[in-house]
Order: structure tokens, then C-alpha cells, then sequence
């Protein structure tokens, strides 16, 4: 039978910054790069067999383009995630640290492709598995 999880979310700019510099990938659901956070709680429900992974991406403040590394990781975890997911159950290991090198990867490319000498975000993730 299997079981649900219910979710809810939000995101908003906070008090010091004009910019927000966070990001998450729910269920399939981002921010864009430059964004300014949900207007409202989001929510949501998925099935166990629908594999769920949320996430979110925390631009390192004081780093340069932390909201462009917080998008970068929403967007590499959500396309790693699509390609990958089965993997949750069947290695969960590897996709763990698969899916960070990936992320990673995506970050640190753009970093060296638009000359930044430093950026990055902090990722708290959150995947579901079998029922034992």
C-alpha cells in the first residue's frame, strides 16, 4: 500500500537582504534565480511511489551570486532527480552522493565559466524510501 507524505513550504527574503538568496526543489517545484520567495505556504501531497525529494538551497550570503548558486543546486538536484530517482531505492548510497557531486558540479562549472572566485549554497535534502 505504501504511504503519503503532505508538505508545505515557503520562502521569502528575510529582513537584510533585497535579493533572495535561497532556493528549494519540492516535488518538481523552484524558484527562479533572481526571485523574491513565495507570496504564500505552498503545499502539497505525493505518494510513496512517486519517490519524493525535497530540498532546499541556502546561498552562502556574503559570497558572491549566492542566489544564482542556490538556483544552480535546485535546478541540477531536480535534473538529477528526474534521471536518477530509482536509484533512491535500489542504491540509495550512490544517488546520495551522486546527486551532491552533481549539484556541485553545476556550481563550481559556473563559477569558472563567468570568472567568480567564490560562491556556493548549503543544501538540506530529504528523500523517502521503501516501507520496511
Amino acid at each position: 500500500m505504501g504511504y503519503q507524505i503532505e508538505y508545505a513550504y515557503t520562502c521569502h527574503t528575510g529582513r537584510v537582504r533585497a535579493n533572495n538568496e535561497d532556493n528549494f526543489w519540492c516535488c518538481g517545484e523552484s524558484l527562479e534565480a533572481e526571485n523574491f520567495g513565495t507570496d504564500h505556504v505552498l503545499v502539497g501531497c505525493e505518494h510513496q511511489s512517486q519517490i519524493p525529494l525535497l530540498a532546499v538551497f541556502d546561498g552562502m550570503g556574503g559570497e558572491s551570486c549566492g542566489e544564482m548558486a542556490a538556483y544552480l543546486a535546485a535546478d541540477a538536484c531536480g535534473g538529477y532527480y528526474r534521471e536518477h530517482k530509482e536509484e533512491i531505492f535500489t542504491v540509495p548510497g550512490k544517488f546520495w552522493n551522486e546527486i551532491c557531486k552533481f549539484m556541485n558540479k553545476e556550481v563550481c562549472d559556473y563559477a569558472r565559466e563567468n570568472r567568480i572566485s567564490s560562491m556556493g549554497a548549503t543544501a538540506a535534502m530529504l528523500g523517502f524510501g521503501k516501507k520496511s
